[in-house]
């Protein structure tokens, strides 16, 4: 008798997981497209950043009034983020991350 209980505990158990796990994947689903398109978004669009054309330039900015350029005496341009990086040897201004 015991044993017939442990399987009808053990099936229900197992019917509830199944249940669950349907919810799960169509929640792993949502999520995965919702990630999907963010990472689409993110490298679709290029990131405008500002720099300062100084020799001694170290950071790139995202707002071109961000007190980190308030000392730039040289031309500030707009690149793009992969520009500064790669191009420049820029970083994120800290006042800015």
């Amino acid at each position: 008798m015991n044993s017939l209980i442990l399987c009808n505990l053990r099936w229900n158990v197992l019917r509830k997981e199944r249940i669950n796990l349907t919810d799960m994947e169509k929640l792993f689903e949502k999520t995965s497209m919702i990630m999907l398109l963010l990472i689409l978004t993110s490298l679709a669009l290029p990131t405008t950043v500002y720099i300062c054309l100084s020799p001694g330039a170290k950071k790139y900015h995202y707002d071109k009034s961000c007190r980190g350029l308030n000392n730039c005496i040289h031309e500030i341009k707009a690149v793009s983020k992969g520009t500064a990086e790669n191009q420049y040897g820029l970083e994120l201004c800290g006042w800015e991350d």
